[in-house]
């Protein structure tokens, strides 16, 4: 930094092409991504940090790549213009502006001048050297070579948008501040920006047509200047609430601009018709587009339900919950949000399904059970608690932002200082976010608490502590306890947060209806995290002897073991407990020796016999007390369950215990039991 030499790596971007569709066949079918040095990227961001203290104040228009501004902002504010333009009899003009080429197209000398404004310092002069002079590789069908920028950023780099930015906001400033002054943008009493900035998004505003196409000739004219000019053909104007028309035309163009009844700014689409639940469905079905894409990699055999969930929260939950803050929440709307969650998280979990049930009891139990692992596992995704979450903190976080901000401006007018002194319309105040939240707000604050909930976000302690009633208010819990019938006569089983399975049906009246419809293992050891994966163990008891099975859910098998041990007693009810004493045996061994979860699934007729309820005369006392000891001290019974009707077939055998008990021969068969061979239990484990 203060020798001034950058390395010619740090300037030099590699362009890889991403195909946009399967086949292309065109250069517009690929995507163009530059990369760039890691180590410059460190050096870049740590020269646009020290910076930001010479820099002169940024304008609040601009929200893009500052501290405390955001997207959100400006989405809200455009949508709180709109609403009080529907009640208005002379409504907003509204126009967004495309940059054409912007990172691309920013002259040099732009840049130049932007870092003079800076207080003198070293930082100035060592990014002036990593922002100029850059060059980029590109490979195309076998060919590379070096193609040197003599204008623009250098995109791929960690200053490249903060940057362009700042210079942005530093162009037009002098613009705003005369636009303002000249013709301010008020409406029924409330007062707006005369644009909204991010990054290289203009969206304009106008009280007349007249005043719309002024301020377009007044930002094109300032763009012009550092290099930048406006996409016509992408730019559009905003249809009026009944569907008027107006022309505005650019500089040297004969076209006028596009009007359209929406258009998408910021990701969210705007428009005196869109609703808000047009707008939550259109966020939902990028969702939806990114479910699918990422389903291939959460349907591996290798992915735990906590796995799986991980990568739905990250990038399909985070595909619209960005966006919740825009959007007031109804019953309704979290309701429709719950049910499309239900509905992607039902192909995910794959719940099995009851032949002998009709498709509907198991579409309907199936969902249900979606909507309880929801509501007990702490992992699992809460749409609608995220979207109240998001959207309580975000309005606090908008109500204390600085005076200067637009949205904050438009809080202000919504005092009722200013509706009593007549400065606001009370039209300007109806059906819009602040005015609901105002309603709800009033029927959960208490004795001592402000009467707007604007002043009590000021406080950022007591509004913190009111999202539980916000919560409160909104969300209904599934009842506890969960009724019988609930799951239409299944019992839903999960392993902590890392599996989920369904138990069949009972037969009523001829079997007794399970005692709970949800049951949680959730007694895990401490270090269950660092684990290998969940260990099944499948014990069976038979005239053949016990057969156990081995294996870890979720993995591909390269072998299934089954073994098997001989009877060593004349009557069933020793054997039973033979059995038993030989599935505490290996547990106690696997969760001593292996680094894996056991999870035991016993046959139903090993219990019921009355094994377990020391009311067999035939029994043998030494191994009832044997079994009765391992089980006090590793609560087998307590944390097993019945095998479903079919039994899991990713079953793979991997731990190697020692076994201390008495020679026995063991029936070894391969993974698709075509052969066996009996081989002494001891040589068995050893080998």
């Amino acid at each position: 930094m203060y020798t001034g030499n950058i390395p010619p790596e740090w300037k030099t971007g590699r362009i890889s092409f991403i195909p946009k569709i399967k086949l292309p066949i065109s250069p517009a079918d690929l995507r163009p991504i530059c990369l760039t040095s890691t180590v410059a990227k460190l050096f870049g961001r740590i020269l646009i940090y020290r910076i930001r203290k010479f820099a002169p104040a940024c304008n609040p228009l601009q929200l893009g790549c500052h501290p405390g501004r955001q997207a959100m902002d400006g989405i809200n504010t455009a949508r709180a213009a709109i609403s009080v333009s529907k009640r208005s009899s002379n409504p907003l003009c509204f126009a967004k502006l495309d940059i054409k080429a912007a990172f691309d197209s920013l002259s040099h000398r732009a840049i130049a001048h932007y870092l003079r404004e800076l207080a003198p310092c070293k930082e100035a002069l060592a990014l002036w050297h990593l922002s100029t002079d850059n060059e980029v590789i590109l490979e195309v069908g076998g060919q590379s070579w070096k193609q040197s920028l003599g204008k623009g950023i250098l995109q791929g780099t960690s200053y490249s948008a903060e940057l362009f930015s700042r210079i942005i906001a530093w162009t037009l400033d002098s613009v705003i501040r005369d636009l303002q002054q000249v013709a301010p943008v008020n409406i029924c009493g409330v007062s707006f920006p005369a644009l909204l900035i991010y990054a290289d998004d203009i969206l304009l505003f106008g009280t007349r047509p007249q005043d719309l196409q002024h301020r377009l000739r007044r930002v094109q004219g300032a763009l012009a200047a550092i290099g930048l000019h406006i996409n016509i053909s992408k730019s559009s104007v905003l249809q009026g609430p009944l569907g008027e028309h107006y022309g505005i035309w650019g500089m040297n163009t004969v076209t006028p601009l596009r009007v359209s009844e929406t258009f998408i700014f910021l990701g969210v689409p705007l428009g005196f018709q869109v609703t808000g639940e047009d707008t939550l469905f259109h966020c939902l079905r990028k969702t939806q587009s990114s479910f699918f894409a990422f389903k291939r990699i959460m349907d591996a055999t290798a992915s735990s339900l906590c796995t799986k969930v991980s990568i739905f929260e990250t990038y399909v939950s985070s595909r619209w919950l960005w966006a919740s803050p825009a959007v007031f929440p109804t019953v309704t709307l979290l309701r429709k949000v719950d049910s499309m969650r239900n509905t992607l998280l039902l192909s995910l979990l794959r719940l099995p399904t009851d032949p002998l049930l009709d498709w509907v009891t198991n579409e309907v139990s199936r969902r249900r059970g979606v909507r309880i692992l929801c509501d007990k596992l702490p992992r699992m995704p809460q749409w609608a608690q995220h979207w109240l979450q998001r959207f309580w903190r975000y309005w606090g976080h908008a109500a204390r932002e600085r005076p200067d901000s637009p949205l904050r401006q438009y809080f202000m007018c919504l005092t009722g200082f200013r509706l009593r002194r007549r400065l606001t319309q009370p039209a300007a105040v109806v059906d819009t976010d602040a005015r609901k939240l105002q309603q709800v707000y009033t029927c959960f604050r208490f004795k001592y608490s402000y009467s707007m909930w604007m002043d009590a976000a000021e406080d950022r302690h007591l509004w913190n502590s009111l999202e539980f009633l916000w919560l409160q208010y909104w969300l209904t819990p599934i009842p506890d306890p969960i009724p019988p019938d609930y799951l239409m006569g299944k019992q839903l089983v999960a392993v902590a947060d890392y599996w989920a399975t369904f138990r069949p049906a009972r037969s009523l009246p001829f079997d007794d209806p399970y005692s709970q419809p949800f049951k949680l293992i959730s007694h895990i050891h401490k270090d269950f995290d660092k684990r290998k994966g969940i260990l099944i163990l499948l014990i069976q008891h038979d005239d053949q002897g016990c057969s156990v099975v081995t294996g870890t859910a979720g993995l591909d098998p390269a072998a299934v073991l089954v073994t098997q041990l001989p009877p060593h007693y004349e009557d069933s009810v020793n054997n039973h407990l033979a059995s038993l004493l030989v599935l505490g045996t290996l547990i106690k061994l696997l969760r001593r020796e292996s680094r894996c979860l056991v999870t035991p699934i016993i046959s139903p007729g090993i219990l019921s016999r009355g094994v377990l309820a020391n009311t067999s005369d035939k029994a043998d006392p030494i191994l009832q007390a044997r079994w009765l000891s391992v089980d006090q001290r590793f609560n087998i019974i307590g944390s097993s369950f019945l095998p479903p009707k079919k039994i899991p077939d990713r079953l793979y055998h991997f731990f190697h215990p020692t076994y201390n008990a008495t020679p026995v021969k063991v029936l070894q068969r391969s993974w698709n039991f075509q052969e066996a061979t009996y081989v002494p239990f001891r040589e068995f484990v050893n080998s």
